[in-house]
């Protein structure tokens, strides 16, 4: 074999190893490029206190996108109703799910197929509304719609406003607080908060800001004596309630009240019992529960009572209290006396004597 030949055939496997070398490649680049860099957001979250959760772009959000040095590929747009986005040369990209920095890298990954080396900027110009559900010991739970203030998230305490401020009964020590991881499987993560420690020490931890889809449940209280008036005395409960009272008092009526007022305090504001007519030992309080169910119970009170639930309980919102007569009072009076003047509270006298 001739000197020429030889390097011929040396030159022809070079050139065959180069090209089986340079296609494998080539395959690896495109395998890269077809592969969403994300981190798994999933497993992330599982691992994380919920309050240190990042935020998850949705549908409904509006976005800012930039490429650096590329002025021409700068857009707004909003995240669709089917998790995508429409960007400039991209075209639709389904966003849902990720976080702002893994939706970033995502990008550079994918225009990195145009460009060389795409620097990404992606900014959310407003957030999106969240629905949240609320359980348990409030005054409306059910399923509110929250929006964001001045671009941020809103917290607990802003759900616990809407639903109207949490109950004389809520657990305030044992608040759980449920979010949905991302994927499919519909899967939760849970945490459970110290409103106490929010509220008497200052712990913002306790008071996280709320995804879309969470769910919040107050349990209830099982030792009121001990809970329910420092429930009652906080920023969460409602300022006031509405309380209807009849019978013996010097002025029958419905009245607003403070929400941590007690069934004494509440008489003493309706004007406060007829001394020689109302029997001390027989005053009642009928109450409608959110089940349609009837509380109604007899309490013996004593003027100088401090609050407890047996003697002097605090009062519902919508609660109906009875001052009945003593036996004197009963003997002397009229026909005409039996009659009360005032109507909006015949209904509630009727109700009274029908579950008599």
């Amino acid at each position: 074999m001739s000197f020429r030949k030889y390097i011929f055939i040396i030159q022809i496997i070079y050139f065959s190893f180069f090209n089986i070398f340079c296609l494998q490649f080539t395959k690896s680049s495109e395998n890269i490029n077809n592969q969403i860099p994300q981190i798994n957001v999933e497993e992330n979250l599982k691992s994380t206190p919920l309050q240190e959760d990042l935020y998850l772009l949705g549908s409904g959000d509006s976005i800012k996108l930039s490429v650096i040095g590329i002025p021409e590929l700068t857009t707004t747009t909003k995240i669709l109703n089917d998790g995508n986005a429409i960007l400039p040369l991209l075209g639709p990209v389904k966003l849902r799910g990720l976080t702002v920095l893994s939706a970033s890298k995502y990008l550079e990954n994918l225009l990195s197929k145009e460009l060389i080396n795409p620097k990404v900027e992606l900014f959310i110009l407003q957030i999106r509304p969240i629905k949240i559900s609320i359980i348990g010991e409030v005054t409306r739970p059910g399923i509110y719609k929250l929006n964001s203030m001045t671009n941020d998230l809103p917290t607990v305490i802003s759900a616990i406003e809407e639903a109207g401020g949490l109950s004389k009964f809520a657990d305030l020590n044992n608040i759980k607080l449920s979010r949905k991881l991302p994927g499919e499987k519909g899967s939760y993560k849970q945490t459970n908060l110290n409103f106490r420690n929010l509220l008497f020490k200052g712990d913002q931890f306790q008071n996280p800001y709320l995804f879309d889809g969470d769910i919040i449940e107050f349990k209830k209280v099982k030792n009121l004596d001990n809970d329910i008036l420092s429930i009652a005395s906080t920023s969460l409960s409602p300022k006031l309630i509405t309380v209807n009272f009849l019978g013996e008092v010097g002025s029958p009526g419905t009245l607003d009240l403070k929400a941590n007022t007690t069934l004494i305090d509440g008489i003493l504001a309706a004007g406060g019992p007829t001394n020689w007519r109302s029997n001390y030992g027989n005053v009642e309080i009928l109450r409608i529960n959110r089940n349609g169910s009837a509380f109604r119970r007899k309490y013996k009170i004593d003027l100088s009572e401090n609050h407890s639930e047996k003697n002097n309980p605090i009062l519902n919102n919508g609660d109906s209290v009875w001052i009945r007569r003593n036996n004197f009072a009963k003997a002397t009076d009229t026909l005409s006396s039996v009659t009360t003047p005032f109507r909006d509270l015949v209904s509630i006298w009727t109700l009274f004597k029908l579950i008599d």
